[in-house]
């Protein structure tokens, strides 16, 4: 028998990525609805446009919709900018990493700067800013 999501675990799933599985990371939003990390995105778009000639779209991971950037002019690497910040999703994360006390970068905090976090690594567990999201995923090779 299947059992209801309770509240919790609800919005924990609402907060994952359905490329890397893991709490979103920048969450970029597509026209069609569907919203991914913005480096998972990237790769997605880095994938699909390698073997065309020619990039003016893409298909959504989940619902195959065809995708077209605001500016397909520019070079497909470039098209993550165009793809808006999911707001709604960013703002219930950082409510979520305030509740479990995640609200600064765990790094930062240690060489005495204070940078409110944007991400929790759950492999890591570390709470990291931007910046140092951006080092984190250089160095892990994750997305």
């Amino acid at each position: 028998m299947a059992t209801a999501l309770t509240t919790q675990e609800g919005i924990a799933q609402m907060l994952k990525c359905p490329l890397c599985l893991k709490t979103f990371k920048k969450p970029k939003f597509l026209p069609c609805g569907h919203t991914y990390c913005a480096t998972c995105l990237q790769l997605h778009i880095n994938q699909v446009t390698r073997a065309e000639t020619i990039h003016t779209s893409f298909c959504c991971p989940v619902c195959t919709a065809n995708i077209v950037p605001k500016d397909d002019k520019v070079d497909s690497s470039q098209w993550i900018e165009s793809f808006p910040l999911n707001s709604m999703l960013a703002s219930l994360l950082e409510i979520t990493m305030e509740k479990k006390g995640r609200q600064y970068c765990n790094t930062c905090l240690k060489r005495n700067r204070q940078r409110r976090a944007i991400c929790y690594c759950e492999d890591c567990s570390r709470s990291m800013c931007d910046t140092c999201s951006e080092y984190h995923e250089d160095l892990s090779g994750t997305g």
